[in-house]
């Protein structure tokens, strides 16, 4: 033993040891490179297989959540009926009496929008429809020569502009190609939708028999298993969450609707064609902030062009504005009054944010999470202000 340790020089021996381990970790971090593809494509598979079972139950969730103050008032009113007042419970009847409520809601909806498109369909006269295209065709067959003799007139190579132009209408030869290729995708796209829809409503059925029992339970389970302060931060945030959402995406729906029936009344009395599908394109676009304007007037504008009825166009437009400035300053103010004002700055950076992560469903839910951060962020400034005074009455009771 004794022979080895005069031979072995510590310090070189913890080199090697170093220079070893070395080698050890690249040979190994190498390896793992090259099978990098592999594991990110595992892992991939993975969490879209993961994502795929828990998307109806949390899609499920958010439509129980909006759904379940409705569900309250349901059983409230139920419970007022002679025949019921005695019953333990009446939750299944409620869930019944609402899920009724919305079908025949949605039929009437969808039966009104066929009927009026059907009707003014038919009310277009094909021949009509065929002439005034191929008008326009012409009109723009002429205004293509006639750019091409005006440029050779004023000694400017058409060719190339020519050139260009074949370019363009060749890049929209090959987007529809792509576009017809698509449908397929779209198809299974579709399917997934529809699978999806399905499952998300049997569990939003469930969350909303259930709801005060999975309240109920998860609160003790948090209750047992986190330390009280921990516990009263959860707490706090929760209510927080469930108010700013609550308030804000409630509202929403409820402004999105009454500006939709609104704008399809007073459309129809104006006379403009397809007022009802104007009304439901701008209350949909309501639900995101700055966007139910846009989608208004481009559907006025769009109409009004290729119906040629310029006054209606006109008179829809100054009442859409007059709605508008009723809407912003009188009825949404109230129906957000739960929920928390934030700077249209921020509005904006948090629609931006949507749009990049969620798409349209990211745009709808940003607003009420910038308006959480926001709360939770004046919550901190609150509490270290309140840190702040503590400690100086410390310091000006022990001076």
């Amino acid at each position: 033993m004794n022979f080895f340790k005069d031979r072995i020089n510590k310090k070189y021996f913890e080199i090697s040891m170093y220079v070893i381990f070395t080698c050890i970790v690249i040979f190994l971090l190498s390896r793992f490179t090259d099978q990098l593809p592999l594991i990110a494509g595992t892992v991939g598979s993975a969490t879209k297989w993961v994502i795929t079972i828990i998307k109806p139950v949390i899609v499920g969730f958010i439509i129980a959540y909006l759904l379940f103050p409705m569900l309250e008032k349901l059983e409230a009113l139920l419970r007022k009926l002679k025949p019921l007042k005695k019953k333990s419970s009446i939750r299944g009847l409620a869930v019944a009496l609402q899920g009724i409520i919305i079908l025949l809601g949605l039929f009437l909806i969808v039966s009104l929008l066929v009927s009026v498109i059907t009707r003014q369909a038919r009310a277009a006269n094909s021949e009509d429809i065929i002439e005034g295209i191929k008008t326009y065709a012409d009109s723009i067959n002429n205004l293509y020569w006639d750019l091409m003799d005006r440029l050779d007139k004023l000694n400017i190579n058409s060719a190339e502009i020519k050139s260009s132009v074949d370019t363009f209408m060749n890049n929209i030869g090959s987007y529809l190609l792509n576009l017809s290729s698509g449908l397929g995708n779209l198809a299974n796209n579709l399917k997934d939708g529809v699978a999806t829809a399905f499952f998300s409503l049997i569990f939003s059925i469930y969350f909303l028999l259930d709801m005060p029992k999975l309240k109920t339970y998860w609160g003790r389970v948090f209750e047992i298993i986190l330390p009280k302060r921990v516990k009263t931060v959860i707490d706090t945030i929760i209510k927080d969450a469930d108010r700013v959402f609550s308030g804000y995406i409630r509202g929403q729906a409820i402004d999105a609707f009454m500006v939709g029936v609104v704008v399809s009344t007073i459309f129809s009395i104006i006379g403009i064609q397809y007022a009802i599908v104007i009304g439901l394109l701008i209350g949909l676009g309501n639900l995101i902030p700055y966007m139910g304007p846009v989608v208004g007037y481009s559907s006025i504008v769009v109409v009004g062009i290729a119906t040629s009825d310029y006054k209606s166009m006109v008179i829809a437009a100054v009442s859409l504005l007059i709605i508008q400035a009723i809407d912003g300053n009188l009825i949404y103010p109230k129906l957000l009054s739960t929920s928390v004002n934030i700077h249209p700055m921020i509005v904006i950076i948090s629609l931006t944010v949507g749009a990049s992560i969620g798409g349209l469903v990211g745009m709808i839910v940003a607003v009420p999470t910038g308006a959480l951060v926001k709360v939770w962020f004046e919550r901190l400034i609150k509490l270290a202000e309140k840190k702040n005074l503590d400690k100086e009455k410390k310091d000006s009771i022990n001076g």
